[in-house]
């Protein structure tokens, strides 16, 4: 058995990621683990359908925060609805590279 595994679990708040958090809560339960939970968003530059001078020209300055604090409190929720213990963390960028 491993000894007090990092479970790392990416989440992008769907009926699957439901379902994986909850595997993952197991799993440290048994394990006596750790569950580090992640979302990742891109920055809007990386959107098709925002272009680069719309990014440049109308980019409020706390966008990022408030974007980041919106999910934050998403991925809070949905740990508590999954009933998962552990840390969360919006990370931005590329998805599968950021991950």
């Amino acid at each position: 058995m491993l000894s007090r595994p990092y479970i790392v679990v990416a989440s992008d708040f769907s009926a699957s990621s439901d379902y994986a958090l909850k595997a993952a809560e197991k799993l440290r339960k048994k394990s006596n683990g750790q569950i580090h939970v992640i979302h990742v968003t891109p920055y809007p530059d990386q959107w098709d359908w925002l272009t680069n001078d719309v990014v440049i020209n109308y980019y409020p300055d706390n966008y990022k925060k408030n974007l980041i604090d919106g999910l934050s409190n998403q991925l809070t929720a949905q740990m508590k609805r999954c009933g998962v213990e552990g840390k969360r963390e919006i990370l931005m960028g590329p998805t599968a590279k950021t991950i």
